[in-house]
């Protein structure tokens, strides 16, 4: 519609508003509508800048791309598998192996790339009481990638990510939440580069005594929220 603005001195607006696609279709009255008005010789040349802009930026797009993928040859494998985590696919696997590289031996463990990559909590602890602990300011590059791909991996049915991030927005709320997944994420990320071996979902472990009595509990409060009375007794 807009080549179409430019190149013709006068054209129906009519005629523009059916070269609407897609989910505009629907709103080719409204487009009609829009385009009723003086267009100048003026209004065309910004337009026409604007379109050669918008061109160059898509062209140095792909030639970035091009890049990216020609410095990514000699990490196939690594690229490959970082993606077989949840959440990550082909944009977050480069970013993230840009950030930590794929050699994994100067990390002793994922706690370790963890805390490199400042995305644990810090230790602010005195007399036994812990106080609020924000995580450090570290690789903004990493932790903007891995929050990405920690949001995308939220939204995957069947995940432990998934999972772990809404047991902890109950309590923490969705920011906690999503530093926590991040710093789990990351972890993984080590396992993977560091085996190299395909992301495997952990198996769901049996709940702890102490663990049991709290969810016990935690559901008896909203039993009785609802107005209704309950017992707990252990089965034999």
């Amino acid at each position: 519609m807009l080549q179409a603005l430019v190149k013709q001195d006068s054209v129906a607006t009519a005629k523009v508003a059916q070269l609407a696609q897609w989910s505009l279709k629907p709103k080719i009255e409204a487009i009609q509508q829009a385009l009723e008005g003086k267009l100048t010789d003026h209004h065309r040349f910004l337009i026409d800048v604007s379109m050669r802009h918008m061109r160059f930026i898509e062209e140095q797009l792909i030639r970035l791309d091009e890049e990216i993928q020609r410095r990514l040859q000699p990490y196939q494998e690594e690229y490959a598998l970082l993606q077989t985590i949840p959440g990550i696919k082909e944009t977050g696997a480069a970013r993230i192996l840009s950030e930590i590289g794929a050699d994994m031996s100067p990390f002793a463990d994922g706690d370790h790339l963890s805390s490199w990559g400042s995305v644990c909590p810090g230790n602010n602890e005195s007399a036994g009481k812990k106080f609020q602990s924000k995580i450090r300011k570290g690789n903004v590059h990493l932790l903007s990638a891995l929050t990405e791909c920690a949001w995308a991996a939220t939204k995957k049915k069947d995940c432990h990510f998934r999972n772990k991030y809404y047991r902890l927005k109950s309590r923490r709320g969705s920011q906690r939440a999503i530093v926590a997944i991040d710093h789990a994420m990351l972890k993984c990320v080590y396992v993977v580069l560091s085996q190299r071996k395909p992301y495997e979902e952990p198996k769901p472990t049996s709940l702890t005594e102490a663990q049991k009595q709290r969810k016990a509990s935690s559901l008896c409060r909203q039993i009785r929220a609802l107005g209704y009375d309950v017992k707990i007794q252990k089965t034999a």
